[in-house]
């Protein structure tokens, strides 16, 4: 069964978290995409990208990360994809998104079990 924590045509800014609750004991994939920010004046002053960090259960999932450039077609739009997560002792999958320059962002987060 797949979860969604935002749908497509939402986006999240800023530093922000998502805790989704799953099976307990359950071994899940997530699937995060990114596209070009559009929100007026989110972008770096230098036009530099927007960086950010994403953890998943305080462990590294994305390191300075850069998310695609504004004035960017929506096709170019990037997934990530994480294969073999497992919740915390709460039964969470705990998403945290950190900005290193400028803003983070996320579109959508998926989750299937395995």
């Amino acid at each position: 069964t797949s979860k969604s924590a935002i749908a497509d045509s939402d986006e999240r800014f800023g530093n922000f978290v998502y805790q989704l609750p799953v099976a307990a004991g359950g071994v899940f994939t997530a699937r995060l995409r990114f596209c070009p920010i559009d929100v007026t004046g989110q972008q770096p002053a230098d036009g530099a990208s927007n960086v950010l960090d994403v953890y998943l259960n305080g462990s590294t999932l994305l390191d300075n990360f850069a998310l695609p450039p504004l004035g960017t077609q929506s096709h170019s739009c990037i997934v990530k994809q994480f294969t073999g997560l497992k919740s915390n002792a709460q039964g969470k999958l705990i998403f945290s998104f950190v900005p290193t320059q400028g803003y983070a962002s996320v579109n959508s987060i998926a989750i299937d079990e395995e």
